[in-house]
């Protein structure tokens, strides 16, 4: 937190389920709220997509993949 504090460029990862989860994590590390808004640029999440084999798979219809969101 401190480099990013001086205008250095950090970049770090953090193991979460989610985007806000990283700031979560943060907090819970003990870095103080206001340190995080004024050092804290930007956060990226990603999830993986499972892939089912050609054997298995079926078409979803809208409305089942509306369900799950």
């Amino acid at each position: 937190m401190q480099a990013s504090l001086t205008g250095h460029l950090v970049l770090s990862t953090l193991h979460t389920n989610t985007a806000i989860g990283a700031v979560t994590r943060l907090q819970d590390m003990g870095v103080e709220p206001f340190l995080l808004s004024s050092s804290l640029l930007a956060v990226m999440a990603q999830r993986l997509v499972r892939l089912l084999c050609v054997e298995c798979r079926e078409p979803l219809s809208r409305a089942r993949w509306s369900a799950t969101d």
